[in-house]
């Protein structure tokens, strides 16, 4: 009776590692695939955030804060 018990816990930690290193496969691939991309993405909203946050500081620019 003990021994299918210990089988049932053996199988149930086998599947978890398993799902666990498919897991952190798919996230690696994603963002081997996707990370120049959010890179490059997040370089182009810093730089126009500076380009608003610099003209909205020029004098003369009718700022009203």
């Amino acid at each position: 009776m003990e021994r299918s018990s210990q089988r049932k816990g053996q199988s149930t930690v086998e599947y978890m590692l398993f799902i666990s290193v498919i897991s952190i496969a798919l996230v690696a691939l994603s963002w081997i695939a996707l990370g120049s991309n959010l890179v490059s993405g997040f370089n182009e909203v810093s730089n126009d955030s500076r380009d608003v946050l610099r003209s909205a500081s020029q004098t003369g620019s009718n700022d009203s804060r």
